[in-house]
């Protein structure tokens, strides 16, 4: 049906990577889909299962050999050209009112629809580019070819041009999708996510929080998949340096620190590694971690913006990272957090620790701004209403 007089609108959610009804990745799409259902009828088509040309295929065997950079396949036109053919077939089964999609390949090529189409990012080829240049930051491009990182550059460009809305996570992504892509700022929102926590602490959790107390340990909490990208190496470069002041512990949860050796050698260090919010035995160990630590230390390189600062937040957690990407939108410096300079790590992560626990009365406070932002903005109840009323708006 399509919306007019319909009483649910007809929302088709393109999952090309991942599958929304488990907690995968950041689990941002799990989340978004759960409230999207709230309001609209919601099929899902993906994940999809695609190959890469023959050409594509070949030609990074020929690379490989000859030790040259390689293509992406999410970089790749061809298969941008098949998820938008497989979008196309799906909305000619159905009367569609919105299309939606968290990655901009499937939108690159579409064509004319009856419905909206709707790009839902936290970060844009540009921004990313930008970002590997800055001093001490992480390129995540490194390792591909030239022709594969403009063909990332067009598969964005394509999207972003034929989105009738974006929707970005984070103030960084809509930055760049107004000022690199040139689309109209009345056609671009910034909705911050909320926290990928299947449930939610109470409120109280930030009112009970203590600074650490004469002769206990310092407990720092690390979560990351993604070593040198999210900071493990200053993390631990972090611990060494608090720990000639004060007793202080880290704690690191996640995949990346599985290709580390050497990490069980260190005393003041717990190896948690990855968790499955999926299961009960996950969600518990995460939510004791969460409520164990004094501090999230996440000294990441490159960031469009983390949901476990969200879920920092919700434990009235205060976060200690560094001012790259779409941080800032989730960590108010001097608030909920302390945004440390990347040029000057590890010593900024140490003064910014340092700054939260100097007192019981400042670390109440940073406490309390962490929750009352969670309360505030970073949830899924307030950003799936706020998802809701642009679609709505689109609709209109």
């Amino acid at each position: 049906m399509s919306s007019q007089g319909a009483v649910r609108p007809h929302l088709l959610y393109l999952a090309p990577r991942y599958d929304p009804h488990r907690i995968e990745a950041s689990g941002r799409e799990h989340f978004c889909v759960k409230e999207l259902e709230r309001w609209a009828t919601v099929d899902i088509e993906g994940p999809w299962q695609l190959t890469p040309s023959f050409a594509h295929r070949l030609s990074n065997r020929v690379r490989r050999a000859l030790h040259l950079p390689r293509l992406a396949e999410k970089y790749s036109l061809h298969l941008a050209r098949q998820q938008s053919s497989l979008t196309e077939e799906r909305i000619g089964l159905d009367d569609v009112d919105i299309v939606m999609s968290a990655f901009p390949a499937p939108l690159t090529f579409l064509g004319p629809t009856p419905g909206k189409a709707v790009l839902y990012t936290d970060a844009t080829m540009a921004s990313i580019d930008r970002e590997a240049a800055r001093p001490g930051g992480y390129d995540a491009l490194h390792g591909l070819a030239r022709r594969s990182i403009a063909f990332g550059h067009e598969i964005d460009r394509r999207a972003i041009a034929r989105a009738d809305l974006v929707i970005c996570v984070n103030h960084w992504a809509h930055e760049s999708v107004v000022s690199d892509y040139a689309k109209p700022e009345e056609q671009v929102i910034t909705i911050p996510a909320g926290g990928s926590l299947p449930e939610v602490p109470p409120a109280s959790i930030a009112q009970e929080r203590r600074a650490p107390g004469a002769g206990e340990p310092l407990r720092l909490l690390f979560v990351g998949n993604d070593w040198w990208r999210k900071g493990g190496d200053l993390a631990l470069e972090t611990l060494e340096a608090l720990n000639r002041d004060r007793k202080t512990e880290l704690t690191m949860m996640g995949r990346a620190t599985g290709p580390i050796d050497g990490l069980d050698q260190i005393d003041e260090l717990r190896v948690v590694g990855e968790l499955d919010k999926n299961t009960q035995r996950g969600r518990q160990c995460y939510d004791e971690e969460m409520r164990r630590a004094h501090l999230l230390l996440q000294p990441s390189r490159q960031e469009p913006c983390a949901l476990v600062f969200a879920e920092a937040c919700a434990y009235g957690l205060p976060v200690v990272t560094h001012a790259v990407g779409g941080v800032a939108t989730a960590v108010a410096d001097g608030l909920n957090g302390r945004l440390a300079a990347l040029e000057e790590s590890p010593g900024s992560l140490v003064d910014a620790v340092h700054e939260i626990v100097s007192s019981a009365e400042r670390y109440t406070s940073y406490a309390h701004a962490a929750r009352e932002a969670f309360e505030q903005e970073l949830n899924w109840t307030v950003s799936g209403s706020r998802i809701r009323r642009a679609l709505e708006g689109l609709l209109a």
